[in-house]
């Protein structure tokens, strides 16, 4: 078996409701550039020896989902909420999805904003 993932940059779209809910919708702008990457994806697995007749399309699915508390929409540039001393420190504070995998961009946000805290929180 061998299969490809295509990601995509997803428009900016969406819904996080109190009660946990999430809604978002694949827009048209999104569904283009699905359908682009699934065409890649096909040339190169047939490229690769895959019969063309075995290929197939999964449903689609979020994956490192990000940009719901954008800085400087949500959270300010110090990560921080209107709520004063509640902070964010993930994925949702990036402006947009990033549409690509954002651990080495979540660890470099996480050690700015820890010793930022621990300048200014844990003073002795």
């Amino acid at each position: 078996m061998l299969g490809l993932m295509a990601k995509i940059t997803d428009d900016n779209v969406g819904e996080v409701h109190v009660n946990g809910a999430i809604h978002k919708s694949v827009t048209e702008s999104d569904r283009e550039k699905l359908d682009k990457g699934i065409e890649i994806s096909r040339e190169i697995l047939v490229q690769a020896g895959v019969d063309p007749k075995s290929l197939y399309t999964s449903r689609i699915r979020g994956g490192h989902p990000g940009g719901t508390a954008g800085m400087d929409r949500v959270v300010n540039f110090d990560q921080e909420t209107e709520i004063s001393s509640l902070f964010v420190s993930d994925a949702s504070v990036f402006p947009v999805s990033l549409g690509a995998p954002p651990v080495l961009t979540i660890i470099a946000l996480s050690k700015r904003f820890s010793k930022k805290v621990a300048s200014e929180y844990l003073k002795g």
